[in-house]
């Protein structure tokens, strides 16, 4: 004799996970630190001369390293190893956009400042400035596609504190 077992219900998207605002002011959080290790990444390179797209991308890898593993504990309530297929490769996609932007609005700041001769503290600024506004913009839009796309259903073990 077999035995039918019903399917599994369906599971609802982020079950498991901080609630949308919490997910969002822990993604915000972290954020924050990344730009505060990109920050300081960015402006000593700078400082010591590196050109804007070899300062920029350096410091935007220095914060998206400490940003996937804060946020995805923190903010999407993942532990363990990260599937590669399902959250490794479309996390990368999407701050790859972030890293694009970062990068690009840097690197076009700095080919305006080398004909004005914009060099020292007034260099530094008008780089970082291009830097910060990039991940201004692009936060919004990495969140989403992170918390809809690349977090969505995904099984996961909250701690018991939250």
């Amino acid at each position: 004799m077999s035995t039918v077992t019903a399917p599994a219900p369906p599971q609802e998207p982020h079950a498991g996970q901080p609630r949308f605002f919490a997910r969002l002011g822990r993604a915000a959080a972290s954020s924050a630190l990344a730009t505060a290790v990109s920050q300081v990444t960015l402006i000593g390179l700078l400082f010591w001369g590196a050109s804007a797209t070899a300062a920029s991308a350096v410091a935007f890898v220095a914060g998206a390293i400490p940003n996937y593993f804060v946020a995805r504990r923190w903010a999407w309530g993942r532990t363990g190893k990260p599937h590669v297929k399902r959250e490794l490769v479309p996390y990368l996609a999407v701050i790859g956009v972030g890293a694009l932007a970062s990068v690009g609005l840097t690197t076009i700041a700095g080919m305006f400042t080398e004909p004005l001769n914009i060099s020292g503290i007034t260099r530094i600024i008008v780089l970082d400035v291009a830097y910060l506004s990039s991940y201004a913009v692009v936060f919004l839009f990495k969140f989403a596609l992170l918390d809809r796309l690349v977090y969505r259903n995904a099984q996961v073990r909250m701690a018991t504190s939250q």
